[in-house]
C-alpha cells in the first residue's frame, strides 16, 4: 500500500540508491524520529526536523515501516478522506505516531482524559474528526501503533474512528466524545481488523457503543485485546461490543477477545461488555462500577442457536451495580464464571444472573467461588427471573439444577464476632500488631471503618483496611517484608527498628 516511487521523489539520491523500506527510513532518521509533524508543517516540508515539518497528510503518505512520527501538540482538524493512516509497518519495524505530552497530561481524571485536551488543544497532540455523517478517521495500515494523542470527535451522532488494519495498537491515548448523545446509526470507535490492542487508554463518552469490535468482510476481528483503560460516559449503548453484526444469523464468530484490568464506570445505558458470536473469550480483572441498568457482563446467544458465546470466561472481576448483573444464554455457550466478587448496592428484583432459557442453560455453565455481598442482607430470599419459568429463591435454583455447594458463596455485609480467633486484632492474646484494638463495625460495612488497626484515623481517599503486620510496634518487625520474631531481629536489626514490613 506503501507509494514507495512517490517517496523516492520526495527523499535525497543517495538514499533512493541504497532502496529498501527500512534503509531509506534510517536514511532520513533525525534523532530518535524518523519525521516531524507539526499542524501547518515548516520549511522545506521534508520531516527532517521542526524546523522542515510535515503536515500530519504529508506524513500520512510518506510513513514507511520502522519509521518512528513526532507528532508536535495541537489540533489537527482532518478533512474528509484527505487524511488515512494506511500505510502499513511490519512486524518487526511498525509505523509509530508519537503525540507530544507533558508530565501535566497525565491524568485519568474525567476532565483531564490522558493526555490533557484543552479547548484550542495547545496542551496536547489532538486529531479531530470534522468530516461528514458516517465517516471517521481511517486507520487502515498493518503494524501500526498511535501514542499519546487524543481521538476527538467535534460533534455528535458520528463515528469517530475506524480501524481495518491488523496489528494496530492504541497506547496512552484518549478518545474523547463531546456529550452523551443517542444516535441508532454511528458507534464512536469501529474495529474491523484482527490483533488489534488498546492499552493504558481513557474513553469519554460515546455515540451509541463506544467501542464495536466486528467482523466484515476481511476483516475477522480476532485476538481483540484491552488492558488497563477506562470507559466512562456510554449512554446510549454498552460501552463493548464483541459481535460480527447485528443480529446475525451466521455460523461466524470472533475468536479470543480478551479484557482484562479495565475500569467501566458511571456508563448509564450498560456498565460494561456485550460479548455476543464470540468464541474463548476472556473477561477477567475489571471493575464495574454503577449502571443503571442491570448487565455488566453479557454473554449473549443471539437469535439462534449458531450465535452462541463458546467456551468463554468471566473471572476475578469485581461489580458494584443496583441490579442483576450477569446474563447468560444457552447450554452449549459453557461459560465459566468464578472468583467474582458482586456488590449489590440496592435490593435487586432478581437474581444477578439472567437466563434466557433456564433449563438447559443453568446447567450449561459453571459458577464458582463467587462472592455475592447485597446491602440489603436479603442475598438467600432473592427471586430470578427465569423466563417461561416462575420465579423462585435463590437456593431453590441451585438446589433444583444440582450446582455444587462451593457454586455460589451467600454473603451479607455483616461482620462476625471474632474476637476469639488467634489472629483477630480484637484478640489481646493475639501475635499480631495492634492486638486488642477493636475494629469499629460502623453500620456493618468494612468502608464505613475510619480507624486502623492502630486505632489511627484512616485517610479517606485511600480508605483501605491496612497490612497485617508481626512484630513489636508499628511499622513491623525488622528484616525483609516484616519478618517475624528472632529472625527479623537478626536479619533487620532489633525487632521494630529496622525496614518495617506490611
Amino acid at each position: 500500500m506503501n507509494d514507495r516511487l512517490g517517496l523516492a521523489r520526495k527523499l535525497p539520491l543517495a538514499a533512493v540508491a541504497l532502496g529498501g523500506l527500512l534503509v531509506v527510513g534510517q536514511a532520513r532518521a533525525a534523532g530518535p524520529y524518523s519525521l516531524y509533524v507539526t499542524v501547518s508543517g515548516a520549511g522545506n516540508h521534508d520531516g527532517s526536523s521542526l524546523a522542515n515539518a510535515m503536515t500530519l497528510a504529508e506524513a500520512t503518505q510518506a510513513a514507511v515501516a520502522g519509521d518512528v512520527v513526532f507528532v508536535q501538540k495541537g489540533l489537527y482538524q482532518l478533512p474528509q478522506l484527505t487524511t488515512s493512516f494506511n500505510h502499513s509497518g511490519t512486524a518487526q519495524n511498525p509505523i509509530v505516531w508519537e503525540g507530544e505530552i507533558s508530565d501535566a497530561d497525565l491524568s485519568w481524571e474525567a476532565e483531564k482524559p490522558k493526555p490533557t485536551l484543552s479547548s484550542d488543544g495547545s496542551n496536547s497532540t489532538v486529531l479531530a474528526s470534522a468530516i461528514a455523517a458516517n465517516g471517521q478517521i481511517h486507520i487502515g495500515g498493518d503494524y501500526q501503533t498511535f501514542r499519546n494523542i487524543v481521538f476527538q470527535e467535534d460533534a455528535p451522532g458520528r463515528g469517530l474512528v475506524e480501524i481495518t488494519g491488523d496489528f494496530v495498537t492504541v497506547e496512552s491515548c484518549a478518545s474523547k466524545y463531546p456529550s452523551n448523545v443517542s444516535s441508532s446509526s454511528n458507534h464512536t470507535w469501529m474495529v474491523y481488523g484482527h490483533d488489534v490492542t488498546f492499552r493504558q487508554s481513557s474513553f469519554y463518552n460515546g455515540s451509541r457503543t463506544i467501542l464495536w469490535v466486528r467482523k466484515s468482510g476481511a476483516g475477522t476481528a480476532d485476538n481483540f485485546l484491552m488492558e488497563q483503560c477506562k470507559l466512562t460516559g456510554a449512554n446510549n449503548h454498552p460501552p463493548i461490543q464483541i459481535m460480527p453484526t447485528t443480529n446475525s444469523s451466521s455460523a461466524e464468530t470472533i475468536k479470543h477477545p480478551i479484557v482484562r484490568s479495565s475500569v467501566f464506570i458511571d456508563n448509564p445505558y450498560s456498565d460494561g461488555i456485550y460479548s455476543r458470536q464470540n468464541e474463548q473469550g476472556a473477561f477477567y480483572n475489571n471493575l464495574f462500577i454503577r449502571s443503571s441498568t442491570p448487565y455488566s457482563v453479557d454473554v449473549h446467544t443471539g437469535i439462534n442457536a449458531v450465535c452462541d458465546t463458546l467456551g468463554s470466561i468471566v473471572a476475578y472481576n469485581t461489580i458494584v451495580e443496583s441490579g442483576g448483573n450477569i446474563i447468560f444464554n444457552r447450554a452449549e455457550n459453557q461459560v465459566y464464571f468464578f472468583n467474582n466478587l458482586v456488590y449489590l448496592t440496592a435490593a435487586p428484583s432478581g437474581l444477578p444472573y439472567r437466563y434466557d432459557n433456564p433449563f438447559d442453560a443453568i446447567t450449561g455453565h459453571k459458577n464458582d467461588y463467587n462472592l455475592w455481598y447485597s446491602t440489603s442482607g436479603n442475598i438467600g430470599s432473592m427471586s430470578c427471573d427465569l423466563g417461561s419459568m416462575p420465579s423462585t429463591t435463590l437456593a431453590n435454583i441451585f438446589s433444583a439444577y444440582g450446582f455444587e455447594e462451593h457454586s455460589l458463596i451467600q454473603v451479607a455485609p455483616e461482620f462476625v464476632d471474632a474476637s476469639s480467633d488467634d489472629y483477630a486484632p480484637a484478640n489481646a492474646t493475639s501475635k499480631q500488631v495492634g492486638a486488642a484494638l477493636p475494629i469499629t463495625k460502623a453500620a456493618g460495612f468494612w468502608m464505613d471503618i475510619t480507624d486502623d488497626f492502630y486505632g489511627n484515623a484512616r485517610d479517606a481517599q485511600k480508605p483501605t483496611i491496612g497490612a497485617i503486620e508481626y512484630g513489636s510496634s508499628p511499622g513491623g518487625a525488622g528484616g525483609t517484608g516484616g519478618t517475624a520474631g528472632a529472625a527479623g531481629a537478626a536479619s533487620g536489626g532489633a525487632a521494630g527498628s529496622g525496614a518495617g514490613g506490611g
